[in-house]
């Protein structure tokens, strides 16, 4: 389960890594002037870009970001279809501003995110069991399978306590 998102995942960290030598260069050259001005008795330093950020910086960073971004969709279609569903052409992560948007936003898939969790536990793979059904199976003797946090709102606790953003 998640293959494609830890394969786009992947992918940004490849473009991370092309990004890292770009940067060293750019930070071990003199692109920028320090000196310090004296304003009516105050010293007061100033800063001087001389060269520009290389072009394929924001390429890059754009690119890694893409991927991210596209990781967390193929997440929620991951997530749809293994409760049984089909995903259509408008299924996506929620992306808002505020986390407790976010967090509004996918409240109702709480059902969903507790069959997916219980199926990465037991190693099951695009089976369709409900949360409810999962949570009676018992698997080699383990124990009964639990949401990691049986209160009401659970979705919540997986990014956090606190609603601020």
């Amino acid at each position: 389960m998640f293959e494609s998102s830890k394969a786009k995942i992947n992918w940004a960290k490849e473009h991370i890594r092309k990004l890292d030598p770009v940067m060293n260069a750019f930070l071990d050259s003199d692109f920028y002037r320090l000196w310090v001005e004296e304003n009516e008795g105050n010293s007061v330093i100033k800063f001087q870009m001389i060269k520009k950020l290389p072009e394929v910086v924001p390429l890059i960073v754009g690119d890694a970001l893409h991927n991210l971004r596209t990781a967390l969709d193929y997440m929620a279609n991951d997530i749809i279809q293994a409760t049984g569903k089909t995903p259509d052409r408008y299924a996506h992560f929620p992306i808002r501003e505020k986390r407790h948007d976010v967090i509004s936003a996918i409240n109702g898939w709480e059902n969903a995110l507790r069959t997916v969790l219980l199926l990465e536990q037991y190693g099951w793979r695009r089976k369709k069991v409900t949360a409810r059904g999962a949570e009676k199976h018992k698997v080699q003797g383990k124990e009964k399978a639990k949401h990691p946090d049986n209160r009401p709102g659970a979705i919540g606790s997986l990014f956090g306590d606190s609603e601020d953003a």
